[in-house]
């Protein structure tokens, strides 16, 4: 049996809207393979934006799932001058008013 091109849509839909860091790419970066984003800005960013974490920095654990995740998407680490960066990425500029609510996942 093949499955309705609707249900595949609906299922990669769902499981983008419940994935914490898939909507925190979507929001705040966009693909850009001559850019790098610090990693201590990604996530201090992503401390802030999700209460889960309490406003606490994100455990050693946390940040490696984060970051294993990360390089199956093809954003990977690299250590440069300015630091430790993820590449691939840039930051969006975003004015505030321009955020919605973050859902609750």
């Amino acid at each position: 049996l093949h499955e309705p091109e609707k249900i595949i849509q609906a299922t990669e839909e769902y499981r983008s809207e419940s994935d914490t860091l898939q909507y925190f790419l979507n929001e705040f970066f966009e693909k850009d393979s001559e850019s790098e984003v610090l990693r201590s800005t990604f996530f201090e960013l992503y401390t802030s934006i999700f209460p889960e974490n309490d406003g606490k920095k994100i455990g050693y654990k946390k940040r490696n799932e984060i970051t294993e995740r990360l390089e199956r998407k093809k954003i990977f680490l690299k250590t440069t001058e300015r630091g430790i960066v993820f590449t691939g990425i840039k930051q969006k500029q975003i004015n505030d008013y321009e955020i919605e609510e973050v859902p609750n996942f």
